[in-house]
């Protein structure tokens, strides 16, 4: 991870060499504070020696059409759609299906052949990856007691939980992200 870069700005000019697109999709709760889970998809690009997240949207439901979209999208938004040679993911079958796989769908829709890294321990990569996105942004430690969820549960008692405004996707999606 000591090339893992954190991502500050949207620079349209990030450019690396030989990029591969790497992506794993879980459940998780929802940030808008909604009782249900939603399916996030962590989309990130390497190349050059460095790794970069570029978003974690969320899709409708988990399968390859919804992922490939998704990830088409961010290449998009990124303007990395035409240098993407490689995809880096789990053996799922949303992502490996021959007809409805998202790994088949992106090649259609880029209308070329690409490399396909299959991984089996795929999601422990990313696991880790987050974690030290994680530590980064809330400096953390290796200490048991995490100072902002300290800060959290001091501050507890203040905080009227009557009248309060959930978070929504869009605090996530900015230009200056």
């Amino acid at each position: 991870m000591e090339n893992c870069e954190v991502v500050t700005s949207r620079a349209k000019s990030f450019s690396p060499s030989d990029p591969l697109l790497h992506w794993d999709a879980k459940l998780l709760p929802d940030i808008a504070g909604g009782q249900y889970r939603v399916d996030r998809i962590a989309v990130i690009i390497s190349g050059g020696g460095v790794d970069k997240l570029l978003a974690v949207p969320v899709i409708g439901r988990g399968t390859g059409e919804e992922q490939a979209n998704a990830y088409l999208s961010t290449l998009d938004d990124w303007q990395l759609r035409a240098q993407v040679w490689g995809l880096v993911f789990d053996t799922t079958s949303s992502n490996t299906g021959l007809s409805m796989g998202a790994c088949t769908l992106i090649e259609r829709a880029l209308g070329t052949d690409l490399v396909w890294i299959a991984c089996r321990q795929f999601k422990a990569c990313f696991e880790v990856m987050l974690s030290a996105v994680f530590s980064v942004t809330f400096r953390t430690s290796s200490r048991p007691d995490v100072a902002l969820f300290k800060h959290i549960k001091k501050q507890w008692p203040f905080i009227n939980r009557e009248v309060f405004t959930p978070a929504s996707d869009d605090l996530f999606i900015s230009d200056d992200m």
